[in-house]
């Protein structure tokens, strides 16, 4: 059997208020294929925010499913991959705004308004943690590839690392657990998305970070987790979803106005052809300006 590449989408009704009169849109989670752009399947129906969509991959013979917060409502909607109609319905403490589960398949995360963070164990359904993490809303929640960091980011203009085995310690105190490991630190206005690295984890790596302040920052992953570099978009640009390509050779930011910018991340040394990592010099460094985009979406 062959393998495929899918591209799993969610929309928000916010958008199709904007929209016109005379189009018809039924908000849903969107299944294509990524070679040929063919649609494979629609989760009916659910409206999402921005970071609010993940999933369960399948494995060892079990089907995954997804997950996504409903927009508006305390209520995370889950859909089987082999069927379009909702599977079961879960309802939360509070709204969330952003929602992630870990790669392997154990945990899930969620932020809310208030800057509260929840951490759920997916097979039993019991919250093991919840925390006050931000003191704003948090806007992005992600765990590393290897499942064993969570990173929140909120619109107080900070990201916080914490560490899982930590927050499930059922003997570990609320004050510990709750007091991040790391924290990145050097934007000055909301944090709008985040992206680790495929080896971002306990043996280290890369994540990046965009906010409402124009910029894109590389952070290494190790404590003390160093600003490595600042990418400067143009003016009019806000970054709003940032993704790296598996070999983290180049990062890709998009925008509010549909703008997608292309920010490599190695440069070729004029001596002998050599390629070497951009960044690393530190907070001091110079950040990089990007000038144009290379796609535009409507």
């Amino acid at each position: 059997m062959s393998l495929q590449e899918l591209i799993l989408s969610s929309s928000s009704t916010a958008e199709s208020s904007q929209s016109s009169a005379r189009t018809t849109f039924t908000p849903a989670i969107q299944l294509h294929d990524l070679t040929t752009t063919a649609h494979v399947q629609a989760f009916k129906t659910s409206s999402n925010a921005n970071n609010c969509l993940a999933y369960v991959p399948s494995r060892d013979g079990l089907g995954g499913t997804v997950w996504a917060v409903q927009e508006g409502k305390a209520i995370v909607g889950v859909w089987a991959w082999q069927k379009d109609q909702q599977h079961l319905k879960f309802h939360l403490p509070e709204r969330l705004t952003c929602l992630s589960i870990s790669p392997n398949g154990t945990w899930a995360a969620g932020g809310s308004q208030t800057g509260q963070v929840y951490l759920w164990e997916i097979a039993s359904g019991l919250m093991l943690a919840s925390w006050n993490a931000h003191y704003r809303a948090v806007t992005s929640i992600s765990f590393s590839s290897d499942s064993a960091y969570l990173v929140t980011a909120s619109a107080d203009a900070s990201v916080h690392v914490f560490l899982v085995s930590q927050l499930i310690d059922a003997e570990s105190p609320s004050s510990l657990y709750s007091k991040p490991l790391g924290s990145l630190g050097d934007h000055t206005l909301a944090i709008t998305a985040v992206t680790l690295g495929k080896t971002a984890g306990v043996s280290g790596g890369r994540c990046w970070t965009a906010s409402e302040d124009g910029t894109v920052k590389m952070w290494s992953f190790a404590a003390p987790f160093d600003l490595l570099a600042t990418f400067v978009l143009p003016p009019s640009a806000v970054p709003t979803t940032l993704a790296v390509d598996p070999a983290e050779r180049f990062l890709y930011a998009g925008t509010k106005t549909g703008d997608v910018y292309l920010i490599p991340l190695y440069k070729r040394k004029a001596q002998m052809g050599r390629v070497e990592a951009v960044g690393g010099e530190g907070a001091g460094a110079p950040p990089i300006n990007l000038a144009t985009p290379c796609v535009h979406v409507e």
